[in-house]
């Protein structure tokens, strides 16, 4: 058993801010020989990252827009499981943009990686990166314990910055009984019409009030309304 690994996630459970989080987890990496890592939170329409590589690298990222075309990110975004990655085989096969990405993150000294998508409630998506610079063969002994490490890590970080660190940072929404009810059956699946019939009222009551909320949650759907209820505590699911 991982003490030091159980020893992060006890102190993960207990922050109260984002600096705390960030040195306790980049200690922790750094005692098994990373180099640093890119955690990012997505909200509505933005993103909030936390990092332990350096300001330049992050900053350059963001700013030459490579977020669009890393084609690690876009990969991670539709797994379950991990990436694991070597800039070297991606400068390969990667031409114009997407190998200058490749080449700054090789100049900043980062050869391999770790990437976790972390996945939250109503499809909800976070990402935690591992950046190494171990030896390739240190990289091959030891990147299946990473892998799985890092995905436990990762799954408690999107926990505590979500449902601790930030959730008041999440708008309220003066909802009323029936619309919370309405909302929450959404999430459960069901339709307009199962609705009605489980709360015994019309459906285009129904309707109506998952109406009101989508206008009070700025939603574009039902779907993504039911998704901040959720994420706000108002509705369980």
């Amino acid at each position: 058993m991982n003490h030091l690994l159980d020893q992060l996630l006890e102190e993960l459970s207990v922050v109260g801010d984002d600096d705390v989080m960030r040195e306790a987890v980049g200690r922790y990496l750094t005692g098994i020989g990373f180099a640093g890592f890119l955690f990012t939170a997505y909200g509505d329409n933005q993103a909030h990252v936390m990092c332990s590589c350096g300001q330049d690298l992050m900053l350059r990222y963001r700013r030459d827009e490579f977020h669009v075309i890393d084609p690690i990110s876009r990969q991670a975004r539709s797994s379950w499981l991990p990436v694991i990655w070597d800039v070297r085989d991606y400068l390969v096969r990667c031409t114009g943009k997407q190998a200058k990405l490749f080449e700054i993150t090789l100049e900043h000294g980062y050869e391999r990686g770790i990437s976790v998508p972390v996945r939250g409630p109503f499809a909800g998506f976070d990402s935690f990166v591992g950046l190494s610079r171990h030896t390739e063969r240190e990289f091959e002994q030891g990147k299946s314990l990473w892998r799985n490490e890092l995905m436990l890590i990762g799954a408690h970080m999107s926990s505590v910055y979500h449902g601790v660190l930030h959730r008041e940072d999440v708008q309220t929404a003066d909802l009323t009984t029936r619309e919370l009810e309405c909302l929450h059956w959404t999430a459960q699946g069901k339709t307009a019409w199962e609705v009605a019939r489980l709360i015994d009222i019309s459906e285009r009551t129904v309707q109506f009030h998952i109406r009101n909320a989508c206008a009070k949650m700025n939603a574009v759907s039902k779907h993504q309304a039911a998704l901040k209820a959720a994420n706000m505590g108002l509705i369980q699911v």
